[in-house]
This record gives C-alpha cells, sequence and structure tokens, in this order.
C-alpha cells in the first residue's frame, strides 16, 4: 500500500510541475503555426508587365519598403556579390550571396526587397543589353529560391518589384536579343 502511495505522490508532483510547461510549449506552437513564412519558403510566381525601351538604372543598393533592411552590391561594375544590411546599424543580415559565375561578362540590371525584408531578387544582364535573368534568393541562408527561365525570355531588365505578399515578382524588361 505504501508503494502505491508513492507512486501516487509521484505522479501528482509531475503534473504540478510539468503540465504548466506541456500548455506553454502547445501554446507556444499554436502561435508558431500562424507565423508569417520568408516569401523564400513559399512560392513563387513571376510577371512580366512590359517588353519595350528603357533603361537600367545604377542598381547599387535598394532600401526596402519599410526602410529597415538595404541590399547592397560588393564587388566592381555591379557584378559579384550582393548582400543584405540592416539599415540603422549597417551590419550584415546574412551570407554574401555569389552572383558571378566563371567566364560570365554581366552587369547587375536591377534589386528588390520582398516584404519579409528576407528574401530578394537580382536581375542580371550581358554588356550588349540582349538578355537577361532574374534570379530570386533566400537573404538569410543565400541560397537560390527561384529563377525566370521565360517564355516570355527577356532582354535587359529595367526593374523588379515584389507583390505586397511576396509571392508575386513583376519584371519590366526589354524585348530579348535587345531588338
Amino acid at each position: 500500500m505504501l508503494q502505491r502511495k508513492g507512486i501516487g505522490m509521484h505522479c501528482a508532483r509531475f503534473i504540478i510541475y510539468c503540465l504548466p510547461v506541456f500548455i506553454l510549449a502547445a501554446a507556444l506552437m499554436q502561435m508558431c503555426q500562424g507565423a508569417p513564412q520568408p516569401a523564400a519558403q513559399q512560392p513563387i510566381s513571376f510577371k512580366v508587365t512590359a517588353h519595350g525601351e528603357g533603361t537600367a538604372k545604377d542598381c547599387r543598393e535598394v532600401a526596402s519598403n519599410d526602410g529597415k533592411v538595404v541590399l547592397k552590391v560588393e564587388g566592381p561594375n555591379l557584378k559579384g556579390t550582393v548582400r543584405l544590411y540592416d539599415a540603422a546599424t549597417n551590419k550584415p543580415l546574412g551570407p554574401v550571396i555569389v552572383l558571378s559565375k566563371p567566364g560570365m561578362s554581366y552587369r547587375l540590371t536591377s534589386l528588390a526587397i520582398a516584404p519579409d525584408n528576407m528574401t530578394v531578387a537580382t536581375a542580371m544582364g550581358n554588356l550588349s543589353n540582349d538578355w537577361g535573368q532574374v534570379t530570386i534568393w533566400d537573404g538569410m541562408t543565400g541560397k537560390q529560391v527561384a529563377q525566370y527561365r521565360g517564355p516570355p525570355y527577356l532582354g535587359e531588365v529595367f526593374s523588379l518589384s515584389f507583390s505586397s505578399d511576396g509571392k508575386v515578382v513583376s519584371i519590366t524588361s526589354g524585348p530579348a536579343g535587345g531588338r
């Protein structure tokens, strides 16, 4: 009989001390399920909004819509790498994203930051402005998330922008082949 009473006391102590931890863990899990995911973890689609005349801007850096982060080009001649920075402290938020590939002759023509401030888009084109390429990156890991491959195929990319939910990237470019 004493053994049963001892076991009962242990069970009661377990419930008293551990139940609040389980309740807190369940509440935290429920809260996290509703938390927004980075755009990089959501499917991203592309929308080519215009094919026509234009000129790419000097894109050494771009700020997020809320001004909290900045995407900066690091390297000579608008190529090499990009990296996200905290706008207030100028401290890096993620790794360097390497854009250059051996043997490629290109330049960056546009940059964009998604509303989550973690997902970024880069547009590159060759030096004769007859092709363009858009790539989406997870700015916190440096990993490629998506790439626009056409059709329609792109010429020089003049601008990039994310939709308010970060799921669609709008592209404005010239015609492929520079025509």
